[in-house]
């Protein structure tokens, strides 16, 4: 197999600090293309987060990212059934997780997880939820962490919630107005309005200043 000389993208990110713009552009853009080109064969990943996500050498541009373990992920499902995904991370799995969905749904699911995924890296912390507001810890209070995030998650106006965290949390300009770009088109309550294509064009946005790949 191909050795992963960087680890994983939680451990890269723990050992290198705060990402710079361009390195996180071009490794944030690596796995949205990674899951699109997964969900156009057909392939949800069922588990997307930081951990399963390796950096590896480039020989252009030093860094790459790319989806790993999918001891998880569901390969062409039947379109004309429902299901239910096998498993997930319940820190970085969608509300919807315990419902049984269209083949369709089961990529939003992703989606969502992607969305988590990129406001832990824009945060630069291993727990972004600690970058909530007080009045959202006091709304849903829980002595059980597991519960209180749930619970946060369920909230119809989670996506807004977690703008909110950026703009208070002590992230760069840049960072908050990539994730006010991308966000919305992947933490939207309504899997519907989640859309990968949305995620993909704003990150190649030429205005964000994205090095050439």
């Amino acid at each position: 197999m191909e050795v992963a000389e960087f680890g994983t993208l939680d451990s890269f990110q723990y050992d290198q600090g705060r990402l710079n713009e361009p390195l996180t552009t071009n490794l944030l853009l690596d796995i949205a293309s990674g899951l699109d080109a997964l969900h156009k064969c057909n392939i949800i990943h069922g588990d997307v987060k930081s951990e399963n996500v390796l950096i590896c050498r480039h020989k252009h541009r030093k860094y790459v990212a790319k989806l790993s373990d999918f001891g998880l992920s569901i390969i062409n499902p039947d379109p004309e059934a429902l299901h239910k995904l096998i498993g997930g991370t319940w820190l970085w799995e969608a509300p919807e997780i315990e419902t049984r969905m269209s083949v369709q749904g089961l990529k939003q699911t992703d989606l969502f997880s992607l969305g988590l995924l990129i406001w832990r890296v824009l945060t630069n912390k291993f727990m972004p939820y600690e970058t909530l507001g007080q009045d959202i810890v006091n709304r849903y209070w829980s002595p059980d962490q597991k519960s209180f995030i749930l619970s946060v998650k369920q909230d119809s106006e989670f996506c807004g919630i977690v703008l909110h965290s950026l703009r208070y949390s002590g992230i760069d300009e840049w960072a908050k107005s990539f994730g006010i770009a991308i966000l919305p088109h992947s933490l939207g309550h309504d899997p519907k309005s989640r859309c990968l294509q949305k995620i993909l064009g704003e990150m190649q946005n030429p205005r964000r200043g994205i090095p050439q790949r």
